[in-house]
């Protein structure tokens, strides 16, 4: 133990600590400088987290919710199977949907799309009447988060793609628990409130991140 003792006494930290860490401040610098100058970097994030936040309020709910309105275990999973299905064929087939629409078209048309989609469900009372809308607009909630992810990647050298991403995202961890609790807190009064928060959220992203497609033009760095 003696032995021991004494060869750790004489542990130093290696030299090449100060140089990582200084090539770590050069990255974090270099990141909110490519921050800076991209402001639709923001933007783009900004938009991305909005309808995350809308899917995550109606994921959270989608069960109470059809279940008082008369939906069965048997029609629950169908709807989750439908829903879910939906998100991972237009995720497969978003580069034919891009081909053929266009970025920004496709971005902001399911944006819009879920707008509707949550409305008709909010004001329907017939769950045959909403059911499907509301599972149109779960599926659309989500298909624009692979085009955003890969037009933030595209415009981020890779030197510092990780970092840059990273405090992009920062946002999301200081906005998704204060906000997730407060529309939880509003549940308790009503489970129509997720479905307002989300048509909100939405309704954010389209007035004031309306995308354009110029923005989602390719760019070599």
């Amino acid at each position: 133990m003696l032995i021991a003792f004494i060869i750790i006494s004489f542990i130093k930290e290696p030299n090449i600590k100060s140089k990582e860490l200084g090539k770590d401040k050069e990255i974090f610098l270099q990141s909110l400088k490519t921050i800076i100058t991209q402001p639709w970097l923001v933007r783009a994030t900004m938009s991305k987290l909005l309808l995350f936040f809308a899917g995550f309020f109606i994921f959270r709910t989608y069960q109470p919710l059809l279940h008082i309105n008369g939906a069965t275990v048997t029609i629950i999973g169908c709807f989750y199977l439908v829903t879910r299905g939906g998100i991972f064929l237009t995720h497969w087939y978003s580069g034919n949907l891009v081909n053929f629409l266009g970025t920004a078209r496709w971005i902001n048309g399911s944006a819009v799309i879920a707008i509707a989609g949550l409305v008709v469900t909010l004001v329907s009372q017939n769950i045959w009447l909403w059911i499907v809308p509301f599972a149109i607009a779960s599926v659309m909630i989500d298909v624009r988060d692979p085009l955003f992810s890969k037009a933030i990647n595209d415009r981020i050298d890779s030197r510092n793609r990780a970092t840059t991403i990273s405090i992009l995202n920062m946002a999301k961890a200081v906005f998704d628990i204060p906000l997730l609790l407060f529309v939880g807190w509003l549940t308790t009064y009503s489970i129509n409130f997720s479905l307002i928060a989300a048509i909100v959220a939405c309704g954010i992203a389209v007035i004031f991140f309306w995308s354009k497609e110029k923005e989602f033009e390719s760019i070599n760095l």
